[in-house]
């Protein structure tokens, strides 16, 4: 077996991302900063708005372009929309494994990390699992659920969650362990971003708004926040779409609007914001709490995670939140402006220290 920090004539690392929106990743952002730094080519394998959002962080690194997962979640109920999509994921997972086997006849590599992408795990090369949903909260079902995903990720070397130990943890019962079986690491918080600036300090000059996340349920409430962002003439709103998808043109004097953004000018835009309005998706709250801002978070109707983290993050006093059917912009500005709750400062992983550990285990 090849150790991941052992030089080759060809020292390749793999970082298969999901396409789930940008959340997968651009929690892989500074994974990826850290491989390039230790002197490692990373090519990345993925597809969608998840592999344009790498390029756009990422213009010269090399891509395998894989087949697509194809989810798609019209914001009713996750569990029977997924369930009736199995068949879908698991024939994409059984096409990257083809995919991760032919390549690797072709290529010498050192170590994979896999956000989420089942299929890319080898017996030949170190493969490590990233997820923060060792535990999937979806009712009665929860543990089936959570044994099937077992049943993918105890393959891998090593299951890597973006959390960290203890009070401070973010994912609360989604990172607690289905099997002592497998070998689980909690690393810290993951995030694309700095967080060296004190945000509380910065010029407060909107309410910024983000969305993310597989279509149409991220369409269908940007169409919403469009209409009423234009009943609230007397705020300042800046809205970043994180899709690349065609929209059609829309203008107002208080709205300015983005696509995609890299790194550096959205750590700014946060710093600079009154407040967030976002899903309570688990990459976007890592982000949030590592800059300090103050967060209105809206839950993906149907989705489970999004659901429960919401809920656990408002009884911890990080957030305020409400369900997408009495969402009121209004409101959520109400509460940004005057509300006293604010995330605790994490602890940010070092992912120096995290190479280094790996590299060593057995």
């Amino acid at each position: 077996m090849i150790d991941i920090m052992k030089s080759t004539p060809s020292p390749k690392v793999i970082v298969a991302v999901l396409n789930w929106g940008i959340g997968h990743a651009s929690r892989c952002v500074p994974l990826i900063n850290e491989l390039q730094r230790s002197g490692k080519e990373v090519v990345v394998f993925s597809d969608g708005i998840a592999l344009e959002f790498l390029l756009l962080q990422f213009p010269s690194i090399e891509f395998c372009l894989v087949p697509s997962y194809n989810i798609r979640y019209a914001g009713k109920v996750l569990l029977l929309e997924m369930f009736f999509q199995l068949p879908r994921i698991a024939w994409a997972a059984h096409k990257e494994r083809r995919v991760l086997s032919k390549w690797l006849r072709n290529n010498a590599c050192e170590g994979i990390f896999s956000d989420n992408r089942l299929g890319f795990v080898s017996t030949k090369v170190p493969s490590y699992y990233i997820t923060h949903q060792l535990n999937i909260p979806v009712g009665f079902l929860s543990p089936m659920a959570s044994f099937f995903h077992f049943l993918y990720y105890r393959k891998f070397k090593a299951v890597l969650v973006p959390d960290q130990e203890g009070e401070g943890s973010l994912s609360g019962v989604l990172s607690k362990p289905f099997s002592r079986r497998s070998k689980i690491y909690k690393l810290g918080l993951w995030s694309r971003f700095e967080g060296k600036s004190n945000v509380n300090q910065q010029k407060k000059e909107h309410i910024l708004i983000l969305l993310s996340g597989p279509e149409p349920a991220r369409t269908e409430w940007e169409l919403e926040l469009l209409s009423q962002i234009s009943e609230q003439k007397d705020k300042r709103f800046v809205l970043v779409r994180g899709s690349s998808k065609e929209r059609e043109a829309f203008q107002l004097e208080n709205l300015v609007i983005y696509d995609l953004l890299g790194s550096e000018m959205l750590e700014n835009l946060i710093e600079r914001s009154t407040g967030v309005v976002c899903r309570s998706g688990y990459s976007t709250l890592m982000d949030l709490a590592l800059l300090q801002a103050k967060a209105f978070v809206v839950p993906t109707p149907g989705q489970t995670e999004q659901m429960y983290l919401a809920k656990y993050h408002q009884s911890q006093n990080h957030v305020r939140t409400v369900d997408q059917k009495n969402f009121s912009l209004k409101e959520a500005v109400k509460k940004l402006e005057e509300g006293s709750f604010s995330f605790q400062k994490p602890q940010k992983v070092n992912f120096q220290e995290v190479l280094t550990r790996l590299s060593q285990s057995k």
